[in-house]
């Protein structure tokens, strides 16, 4: 069987990603000139790892590598604040006038995973519909899926964890929390699918292998 293999890598570790011959892949962010994505970047448009398409089908991954815990991790796992940071956000509050909490709105800079996720697919879905009508060639069998075939959308957020995390028992309540979440802010796109998954829960239906490598947790 002919895999195709694409590798995710950052400072926390190592992810090897191989697709079953069922799934033709595209990295979608690489950093890239001959990217389509990589023309596109600087307007504000963010983007999934890869998208994959079979004759069933579209998959957009978006990996995450998280060994933090919520409260450490720059992007928040759960939509609740810490009590710090409600104390904080709280404190400057305070200080504006009426007015001023009318026309300002204050938020935190650590920014909720599942809205990181959502915004990604969304801008990703824009910039595939940019490179249909720029004709790019790179992306053509993957804009036609959507456009022409009306393929239906499965979207994984794989999110990889620190061992003790990892694990089934502590990884499914927080999985099943994100993907409920990424469905509320992704359902009207129509016809998409969620799933949040890692290295010990990955369906072998999807027929994707995921191989952790060398992590540096701290």
């Amino acid at each position: 069987m002919i895999t195709t293999t694409v590798v995710e890598e950052s400072p926390t570790g190592k992810l090897t990603f191989e697709f079953s011959d069922k799934w033709q892949v595209y990295k979608y962010d690489e950093d890239n000139p001959e990217n389509f994505y990589y023309k596109i970047r600087g307007l504000g448009l963010k983007a999934v790892d890869f998208i994959a398409i079979s004759e069933k089908s579209i998959l957009l991954i978006e990996v995450k590598y998280i060994t933090a815990s919520n409260e450490s991790c720059r992007m928040r796992l759960t939509p609740s604040l810490s009590k710090k940071e409600q104390s904080f956000l709280k404190g400057v509050k305070d200080k504006l006038t009426d007015k001023e909490a009318e026309a300002v709105k204050v938020s935190l800079k650590r920014p909720y995973l599942a809205e990181e996720v959502s915004k990604k697919v969304k801008d990703t879905l824009i910039g595939l519909l940019a490179s249909y009508r720029c004709a790019d060639e790179n992306l053509q069998p993957y804009s036609q899926s959507l456009f022409i075939g009306n393929k239906p959308i499965l979207l994984v957020l794989f999110l990889e964890r620190k061992e003790c995390l990892n694990q089934p028992n502590e990884f499914k309540p927080l999985a099943n929390n994100l993907k409920l979440a990424i469905e509320q802010k992704t359902g009207f796109l129509g016809n998409i699918q969620v799933d949040v998954m890692n290295t010990l829960t990955v369906p072998p239906a999807l027929g994707v292998n995921v191989i952790n490598g060398a992590g540096n947790f701290d």
